[in-house]
């Protein structure tokens, strides 16, 4: 994708099959003013500047964790991509990224650790997704999953996003959730947390309008 520094240059989100219909053009255009306004990808020392993330509680925001986000931000003292990355107005990056079960330890220094902004997880589930709100609490089928808190992050800091092995495909239950274990695609369905078949609707508004690009058309098959 291509990385617009969150203080840096502004940018918009390509167009692309300016012949789609009406509806889907409308979609676009509502996605692109949406993400064109830039986020942070994560956390720093200026963070409670943030007001959205101030009235919710982890993981929509920090409240009551105040406290705790200042120790762990003493540590880091990083809180961008790295000086040579953030000395750059923009920047293209190329990502390879896969599924990775949650680690047990990070054999890595402080200064190699980011928090990610809880905004985008807030805008993930109660704007893009509508997922429950709940009063901002935790709870049943409003934690949007990894993978579309990434999309959502990535939208506001690329002008093109394409995604890879996307999609919960529920006509294969015995096919594996994750490459690198042996739960069943099944599985999800008994998740307490995400709402996935809420997820694929908005993922598909993405594709379909253009926002995104699904590279192994996984998110909707041969439908787009």
């Amino acid at each position: 994708c291509i990385y617009t520094h969150p203080y840096g240059c502004t940018t918009d989100i390509a167009l692309k099959n300016t012949s789609s219909s009406f509806s889907l053009a409308l979609t676009r255009f509502f996605y692109i003013n949406r993400f064109n306004k830039l986020a942070p990808m994560f956390i720093d020392p200026n963070y409670k500047r943030f007001y959205k993330i101030g009235d919710y509680p982890p993981p929509f925001g920090v409240r009551s964790q105040e406290n705790l986000i200042d120790i762990l931000l003493s540590a880091t003292q990083n809180y961008g991509l790295g000086e040579d990355l953030d000395s750059l107005d923009c920047k293209t990056l190329s990502t390879d990224g896969f599924w990775k079960s949650v680690a047990k330890s990070v054999p890595r220094e402080a200064s190699d650790m980011r928090i990610l902004n809880p905004y985008f997880i807030q805008e993930a589930s109660f704007k893009l997704i509508g997922l429950p709100h709940n009063h901002g609490q935790m709870g049943r089928g409003n934690i949007p999953t990894l993978g579309t808190v990434a999309i959502t992050m990535a939208l506001h800091n690329c002008d093109e996003v394409a995604v890879a092995g996307f999609g919960y495909n529920m006509s294969t239950p015995h096919a594996p959730l994750h490459y690198y274990e042996k739960i069943r695609m099944s599985a999800i369905k008994e998740s307490w947390t995400h709402n996935i078949s809420k997820e694929k609707e908005f993922l598909l508004k993405l594709v379909k309008a253009g926002v995104i690009q699904d590279r192994t058309n996984g998110i909707c098959g041969a439908g787009c």
